[in-house]
């Protein structure tokens, strides 16, 4: 038996290297699956994510990042499409519709979808104000609104909250409902005031209530009838007439105003004697036109060549009675009311009836006016230049208005 002692330590030490070479490796690839175990744990995490189901967010509120739509973080490195049916829709600051809209998306080329609500639960923000009209206009709901916006962006559905149509003349309580087009809605009250109607004779204050829209409609006349007795059996008609512009608002402006008369005579039933006071009161009313009708009368006969008349008081007498009974008959002629002719009022005087002329007029505002008038009427003009009469009387009346004019000659 031969035994080699002196290589024996040599071999135990390449032993135990190489054991230490075994445990190194074995601990490197120990290391490197541990490693790369915790760097796939760490990939799963990034790409395995949790995507929310329903995302509700209100019109018109700003674009939502991608980690709203996630559960827990997320990076940012992510496309987000929205889809409303098949078709692509764009939003750029805001969800500006309402809708129900499919979001797709892409985290590193794995799709994920989820929905979003796109909601308005906002009611619309509605402002009144209060209405005046004149009785007889109209006026709409929007006369009504000041202003009224909704957070969608879209108009404002109004409606009354009672359907009642007011016309009368007071102030109402007036509930508008304001609604948007998700059916969000709000009410609010306000009045309505309607007033009377007012008439006025002022052009500024016409176009002033009406802001310029007034126009002109028509020229109308208006009147009022008044019925009054007077004496000696005759009554009065009073016409009160009115002729006005009519505008489009209703408004009238008086462009003419004045009262007409007309006398009833048909019962007429005075004597010489009933009417004998008021003439004698009338020869002292009527003195000057008295005397200016005898003027111009004599001056027409001096340029004839003829003598002038003189004035006799019981002829003015008898002519003043002649103007009081034509006036109150409503008679103008030659024949007295009693159907006898002029001259016969003579006889209540004392008087005869022969040779006695006489001139009537109305309408002439004056002594001149009705002597030159009757001057232009051959007829009335050769009883005033007649040679044969050589006195004169003058009856006068102003009755309503009109004066009723006598000249009395006599021989």
């Amino acid at each position: 038996m031969f035994y080699n002692l002196g290589g024996g330590k040599n071999e135990e030490k390449k032993k135990y290297i190489i054991i230490g070479v075994l445990v190194l490796v074995i601990g490197c690839l120990i290391g490197l699956y541990i490693f790369n175990k915790k760097d796939n744990t760490n990939n799963d995490k990034q790409v395995k994510v949790v995507v929310k189901k329903d995302v509700n967010v209100e019109v018109m509120s700003e674009v939502l990042s991608a980690k709203d739509f996630f559960d827990g973080d997320m990076k940012e490195n992510v496309k987000i499409l929205y889809y409303l049916g098949d078709e692509n829709v764009d939003f750029n600051d805001n969800y500006n519709a309402v809708g129900k809209y499919r979001v797709v998306i892409d985290v590193e080329g794995t799709k994920y979808e989820t929905t979003l609500n796109v909601v308005d639960t906002t009611k619309p923000d509605l402002k009144l104000k209060s209405v005046s009209i004149v009785v007889g206009d109209k006026y709409e709901i929007n006369d009504f609104v000041d202003s009224c916006t909704d957070n969608s962006g879209d108009e404002c559905i109004l409606s009354y909250k009672e359907d009642k149509v007011y016309d009368k003349i007071g102030t109402y309580n007036i509930v508008i409902i304001a609604k948007d087009s998700s059916g969000n809605e709000v009410e609010e009250q306000t009045n309505l005031e309607i007033v009377k109607k007012k008439v006025s004779n002022n052009n500024n204050n016409n176009s002033k209530n009406t802001n310029s829209k007034v126009y002109f409609v028509k020229t109308d006349t208006e009147s009022e009838k008044e019925e009054k007795d007077l004496k000696y059996g005759t009554k009065l008609i009073s016409w009160h007439v009115k002729t006005y512009n009519l505008y489009s608002d209703g408004s009238k402006k008086v462009i003419d105003e004045y009262t007409h008369y007309e006398v009833d005579g048909k019962n007429f039933n005075a004597k010489t004697s009933d009417m004998l006071s008021e003439a004698i009161e009338n020869m002292s009313i009527y003195k000057n036109e008295v005397v200016d009708v005898v003027k111009y009368t004599n001056e027409f006969r001096a340029e004839a060549g003829v003598d002038a008349l003189k004035l006799d008081e019981t002829l003015t007498k008898a002519a003043m009675v002649r103007a009081i009974e034509m006036a109150y008959s409503d008679k103008f002629s030659h024949e007295r009311p009693d159907g006898n002719m002029c001259y016969y009022i003579m006889r209540d005087f004392g008087q005869d009836i022969y040779g006695v002329g006489e001139n009537i007029a109305s309408r002439q505002r004056n002594a001149k006016e009705v002597s030159y008038a009757w001057k232009g009427s051959q007829g009335h003009y050769e009883n005033m230049i007649s040679s044969s009469f050589t006195r004169i009387g003058v009856g006068v009346i102003k009755f309503y208005g009109t004066y009723y004019w006598v000249q009395l000659f006599q021989y």
